[in-house]
């Protein structure tokens, strides 16, 4: 595995650690998001929880006034904006708690409007027949029926509460954890990059020391340097030119040594030579004078 590979693989590892990151922080910023939607729904469930008892207990005080009013029409028509009010907010309930999952308490409402409803109806009819008797009977089950609603609408705040309560608590806990991943994930980043940076310089010093040591010993004359070429990166390949180079350098230094032994046995042949050509001068001057 060459350099090169190395770092490419450390900068992966390291884009990686961040891609990752960024991953969970979207992962936490989505439920962060779901439980701060789950809170801002419980929230508006008590605002409407509050709103319906207001016009519920509102509309009762006029059906209970109806049978004792001297105009029981205008008396009951006057509630009957309560009435309206009150049903458009419980839709509104309703859809809130199917969001949390209590279809007991939704079908509890519906059932309610209905029962309600005709008892109304019940009640309108006998107002306009002028039947004191009926209209006391009526105004009786309507605020049964509301009665009803209310026990319903107390029992689903109840449930809102709880929801409120655990959506804080989840939301709390939710917005804690993209620090606590991005703590945990950049210290963990930074051990893992120390590791691999310690052993890729180690892997990479070492053998750059040895390369050193060598060239030194090759210039204090030391041929039979010879290093480790077992490595397939860049420096397998600088150690085997180094060793490639002792070599070349133990060849000339031999070749060179057997020269100048060449060399010396040819003068030591010019030298035997010249003596003899010596000799033999001297002794034809010795045989010339005596002549």
């Amino acid at each position: 595995m060459t350099i090169r590979t190395k770092l490419a693989l450390a900068f992966g590892l390291a884009l990686a650690l961040l891609v990752a990151q960024a991953a969970l922080t979207n992962v936490f910023v989505s439920q962060l998001q779901r439980a701060s939607g789950a809170m801002s729904a419980s929230a508006t469930g008590f605002r409407l929880s509050a709103d319906v008892s207001d016009a519920l207990n509102a509309f009762r005080k006029e059906v209970n006034r109806t049978a004792e009013a001297e105009d029981p029409k205008g008396t009951l028509e006057a509630g009957a904006v309560y009435w309206e009010h009150a049903q458009d907010q419980i839709r509104n309930l309703i859809d809130i708690c199917l969001t949390f999952g209590f279809e007991d308490k939704a079908k509890a409402f519906q059932d309610g409007m209905t029962t309600a409803a005709a008892e109304i109806a019940s009640l309108q009819s006998a107002v306009g027949k002028h039947d004191e008797e009926a209209i006391f009977e009526h105004a009786l089950y309507v605020d049964d029926a509301l009665g009803g609603l209310l026990e319903t609408l107390s029992g689903a705040t109840v449930q809102l509460r709880d929801a409120l309560e655990g959506a804080v608590a989840r939301e709390k806990v939710v917005r804690n954890r993209p620090r606590q991943a991005a703590i945990f994930i950049t210290a963990g980043a930074f051990a893992l990059l120390a590791v691999v940076g310690f052993f890729f310089s180690r892997s990479v010093t070492r053998p750059i020391l040895a390369v050193v040591a060598a060239t030194q010993r090759l210039a204090q004359g030391d041929l039979t340097v010879q290093l480790q070429a077992n490595r397939k990166d860049e420096l397998g390949r600088l150690a085997r030119a180094v060793n490639a180079m002792t070599e070349s350098l133990a060849r000339l230094i031999e070749g060179v040594q057997r020269s100048a032994e060449d060399v010396t046995g040819a003068s030591d042949d010019i030298a035997a030579s010249s003596g003899e050509v010596a000799q033999g001068m001297d002794r034809q001057r010795e045989e010339t004078r005596r002549a």
